[in-house]
């Protein structure tokens, strides 16, 4: 039973669903949150117009970089629906297209 629940852990990395999926995605938005600030302190000045995010998981780091680039259009993929509708809801305030 314990290979089950960890086996099915880690596939929500990968296609978040369900109840599992919401718990890893929430997860992953807190426990990547310093690793991303730290890479997207390091991009050069720039001033993008446009921005694609791939694999955009529940969209903090799209949230941040439109914090970042408020100017910029943001262009979001994911594969899990789960994921584009918690991005959806983080991101919801700026300017985002987000398809799965």
């Amino acid at each position: 039973m314990g290979d089950e629940i960890g086996e099915g852990l880690f596939c929500q990395t990968r296609k978040s669903e369900g109840l599992l999926g919401k718990f890893m995605l929430s997860t992953m938005n807190s426990g990547h949150a310093k690793l991303a600030d730290w890479g997207m302190n390091h991009l050069s000045e720039v001033t993008p117009e446009e921005i694609i995010e791939l694999g955009c998981g529940a969209g903090r780091n799209a949230g941040e970089l439109l914090r970042r680039y408020p100017d910029a259009r943001l262009t979001a993929i994911d594969y899990s629906p789960l994921s584009v509708e918690k991005a959806t809801q983080i991101t919801h305030t700026f300017m985002l297209t987000v398809f799965t």
